[in-house]
């Protein structure tokens, strides 16, 4: 689990910090078992999983991005960039999720079983693909509260920018 980081507890990735080029069963480039996971200004890219979730990143603890770029990662299955899968309020208030992958399942830029806010106009969620959800995919048990924000340019079979899977989604601004 993580190819380049694995943690429990809280982790910081600020400006400067790039995780790059590893490959794991979960979290590619990393994995956060627990904890607060808090992207600031990092890159995160060129990760692979051999065949589970989280090309770029799988957190099961909290979830906040600021800024920072999560690039051209690939998933078997869920997450190409992220997989949140944690219960908890994960918030995306600003960064690129871009050219992120989910092979075979949901989520080519995130794909979510929790609850997730997108709320700056600052984030832009693009040239994604996934066979469902190529932008964006939450699950049943996920919600999606968006205020402000770009996806576009994404590719999948079942919505492009944004598949909700039974989850609620709420979208303004």
């Amino acid at each position: 689990y993580g190819g380049a980081i694995s943690s429990s507890g809280t982790l910081k990735l600020n400006s400067g910090a790039e995780i790059s080029y590893n490959s794991a069963t979960y979290g590619g480039g990393v994995y956060t078992s627990a904890g607060t996971l808090t992207i600031a200004g990092a890159t995160i890219k060129n990760n692979t999983t051999s065949s589970g979730s989280g090309g770029g990143v799988y957190a099961t603890g909290v979830v906040n991005m600021s800024s920072g770029t999560i690039s051209n990662n690939t998933a078997a299955t869920y997450g190409g960039g992220f997989m949140i899968k944690s219960s908890s309020t994960n918030t995306i208030s600003g960064g690129t999720i871009i050219s992120n992958t989910a092979t075979s399942n949901h989520g080519g830029g995130i794909h979510s079983d929790g609850a997730l806010t997108i709320n700056n106009s600052a984030v832009n969620i693009r040239e994604n693909q996934a066979v469902n959800g190529g932008g964006v995919s939450i699950s049943s048990v996920g919600s999606l509260t968006m205020s402000n924000g770009t996806i576009l340019y994404n590719n999948a079979n079942n919505g492009a920018g944004i598949y909700g899977g039974g989850g609620n989604i709420t979208l303004s601004g």
